[in-house]
């Protein structure tokens, strides 16, 4: 069974949890919000160096964010006034 297809453990888990994690702070450490995290905007990439890292559960494969298309950067003015509470994928928006 490939590592693509096959049910992540808890340790798996742990790593995309924490590259998705990392990702997030990064760009928030830019003053950028991505708002619309979900399942579909979480790509698999093959990274064949990644098995050698510990930090990256000797893994060979990375996740990335994608569909930054309804992000907003906080640093530019126009973005700021077109902050909508509403702008995401229904499913997964925080119900308030």
């Amino acid at each position: 069974m490939s590592v693509f297809t096959k049910p992540y453990d808890e340790p798996t888990a742990y790593v995309v949890i924490r590259q998705i994690a990392q990702a997030l702070k990064r760009v928030h450490e830019k003053k950028i919000l991505h708002l619309d995290i979900k399942e579909s905007n979480i790509l698999i990439n093959f990274n064949k160096e990644n098995q050698f890292k510990p930090d990256c559960g000797r893994l060979p494969i990375e996740f990335k964010l994608a569909d930054w298309g309804v992000s907003v950067d906080l640093k530019n003015p126009k973005s700021k006034t077109n902050v909508v509470y509403h702008r995401g994928t229904p499913k997964y928006m925080a119900p308030e």
